[in-house]
């Protein structure tokens, strides 16, 4: 298929899946178990850009290791005060949830 077929092709889908005005949560709710390929796009298409001031962005970490420390604790509240005005979401690292069970829950919604 040339690339512009495949660019056509893609198009229609894309119309195809507005017109259903389920949106992205519609499609999880529906129960898909692949990501439909109008979402998919090659990594030598995507154009890597950066900031014009030269800020990298970075997703707020917050480690949970020192959370017996009255310190640490200070420290992680702060942190995550921070994460949620100024994200809306973080991760965390070092919680002691076990492997298994965070793999068995993903496994739940999927």
């Amino acid at each position: 298929m040339a690339d512009a077929d495949c660019i056509a092709e893609k198009e229609k889908e894309l119309c195809a899946f507005d017109d259903l005005k389920i949106g992205v949560k519609g499609l999880a709710d529906s129960g898909v178990t692949k990501i439909p390929r109008i979402f998919i796009h090659p990594p030598e298409t995507v154009k890597y850009t950066t900031p014009e001031n030269g800020v990298k962005l970075q997703i707020p970490v917050i480690d949970l290791k020192g959370m017996g420390n009255d310190h640490s604790l200070e420290e992680m509240v702060n942190a995550l005060k921070d994460a949620c005005e100024t994200w809306g979401f973080f991760q965390i690292v070092n919680h002691g949830v076990p492997l298994a069970a965070m793999e068995e829950m993903l496994d739940s919604i999927r």
